[in-house]
């Protein structure tokens, strides 16, 4: 069942990017999507921990055992953007986009185009390791499903469906007003979020310049590990046990 499942949630996705199922349908499938999908992952990580490591690149270790994926300093960052861009998604399907701000419906958007670059960049890094193939299936489901998302909330707001005028009064502040007024035509929310997105990075690069970091700073949680795809450092000698009383290194 932990290899069946995930087969046939990728493909109802695969499909669903050329075809649009039913709203209920689809929310149920993805709600077990992602609970299959993270709890396969754990246990699979649990099984496969003699290999898969927690260690920084510059710790030693045994022949065959892999460091972490990306730099101890960012990976508490990339979970919180990767949290964040996942309850995005959530809120977007649980909720009807004419019954929402259009400036909320695009910030939910940016979080989860941030989600999909982290995830992107994250397949190409364990890519060249077949034993986390696994996980770049459920990371590839998220990526489906923030594609087929965005789709058909941008056709549920173009739809003929009238909206509730009281979900069209935007507040009194003439800032917020003024956007949500400005991002009525969902045929450009995706250029939106995207520029959300890029100004975000922007924002980011520009607070880490100023806190000491040097320019490649966005890229260095990738760099900076060893045994991976955009890996730069070099990895440690290996050790090897060698009797009850310790470890001695590799020639």
């Amino acid at each position: 069942m932990l290899v069946i499942l995930p087969v046939t949630f990728t493909i109802f996705n695969i499909i669903g990017l050329f075809h649009e199922y039913d709203e209920d349908l689809r929310n149920d499938m993805w709600c077990y999507t992602l609970a299959v999908g993270f709890i396969d992952s754990f246990l699979y990580l649990i099984f496969h921990s003699y290999t898969l490591t927690f260690s920084e690149w510059c710790e030693p270790l045994a022949k065959g055992e892999l460091h972490e994926t990306i730099g101890a300093t960012w990976d508490y960052a990339i979970l919180g953007f990767f949290i964040i861009g996942l309850i995005a998604l959530l809120v977007m399907m649980r909720n009807d986009v004419n019954y929402l701000p259009p400036l909320v419906t695009v910030m939910c958007f940016s979080a989860m185009y941030l989600m999909a670059i982290i995830l992107v960049v994250w397949c190409i890094q364990i890519s060249n390791n077949s034993i986390m193939y696994p996980i770049i299936v459920l990371f590839a489901n998220i990526l489906m499903m923030v594609i087929i998302l965005t789709r058909d909330k941008i056709r549920e707001w173009c739809s003929e469906k009238k909206r509730n005028p009281k979900y069209m009064n935007f507040g009194k502040n003439p800032i917020i007003k003024s956007l949500n007024e400005k991002l009525q035509d969902a045929k450009k929310w995706h250029v939106y979020a995207i520029d959300g997105t890029a100004l975000f990075l922007v924002m980011l690069f520009i607070i880490l310049i100023l806190v000491g970091q040097g320019p490649l700073a966005l890229i260095e949680p990738w760099t900076e590990t060893t045994d991976w795809t955009l890996s730069q450092k070099t990895r440690p000698q290996d050790i090897q046990h060698v009797d009850e009383y310790g470890y001695y290194l590799e020639n």
